[in-house]
């Protein structure tokens, strides 16, 4: 074969490389961006849906541990991990951890580094890390490392950004609230009646919350079908989340702030690790 021949056909054969790399690098963009945006849209319709019904999820910590709701907000599942338990207990740990163990046994750790600066360790090593920027500033870690950063108003949650690109805001309106991000999603929330708001999607898409026993039930609905609760039991201090895709998790928070066991038959752990000795 002639040089020249020789030449031309290593050429077209780098150029089909490197046209078939590009494209390899186009779909695994695509995969990424398309996780991240179903990610945002799961972030979008939660912030909805506790705005929807007062943010009672915040409710389950005293004022300096709420922004925990907010790391559990915007972990994969919603629950630390915690979504196909049926029930998860939160206790005191030794001496400044929370210990998050469901009835099988799996066990996770949350640390207590100073008012709002938490670490929440997987059983598998990963981790969730607020870090509390002002007085009513906040930013999260996630588990793949991005970086949310929240600003309240009393504790009333206004924005949220991500090292991602995406923001969203929630503003007030007549009547209510507005939900929108830079995703092209857009809800108002306008109150409908006593304990009772209704969203309304740019798309026409309505949902609406209502309040029971005594308001001690939050429950969004969809065609008087109800799609997420929220229940509280005062006497058992225990919390209920039921949605329409089959979670059923009693959680109880049994957390006591600022108690600390001094004897030495205490509970020990092993940060993102299941080393732990009973009591």
């Amino acid at each position: 074969m002639p040089t020249y021949l020789k030449f031309l056909v290593l050429l077209l054969t780098f150029s089909i490389g490197s046209i078939n790399y590009g494209y390899s690098q186009l779909d695994s963009l695509s995969v990424t961006d398309s996780t991240i945006q179903s990610k945002n849209d799961l972030i979008f319709e939660r912030i909805v849906d506790q705005r929807l019904m007062g943010f009672p999820i915040k409710d389950m910590f005293s004022d300096e541990f709420q922004i925990i709701a907010y790391m559990m907000l915007l972990s994969d599942d919603g629950y630390f991990g915690y979504s196909k338990s049926n029930y998860l207990s939160i206790v005191n740990g030794w001496p400044n951890f929370m210990v998050f163990k469901d009835i099988h046994g799996l066990t996770s750790e949350l640390e207590i580094n100073g008012k709002g600066n938490f670490t929440f360790y997987y059983p598998d090593g990963r981790t969730i890390t607020s870090f509390r920027k002002g007085v009513y500033e906040f930013a999260i870690k996630d588990e793949h490392d991005v970086i949310y950063d929240l600003t309240f108003d009393m504790w009333r949650l206004l924005s949220i950004k991500n090292s991602e690109g995406y923001s969203l805001d929630i503003n007030r309106i007549k009547r209510g609230f507005s939900v929108i991000d830079n995703a092209n999603n857009s809800v108002e929330l306008k109150n409908s009646g006593i304990s009772k708001m209704i969203a309304t999607y740019s798309s026409g898409y309505t949902k609406r919350s209502e309040k029971t026993n005594f308001g001690y039930t939050n429950s969004i609905l969809v065609d008087n079908q109800p799609i997420f609760s929220m229940k509280y039991d005062y006497i058992s201090n225990n919390y209920l989340f039921k949605d329409s895709e089959g979670i059923e998790l009693n959680m109880s928070n049994q957390y006591k702030p600022y108690i600390h066991n001094h004897d030495h038959n205490h509970t020990t752990f092993n940060m993102g690790g299941l080393n732990s000795e009973t009591p």
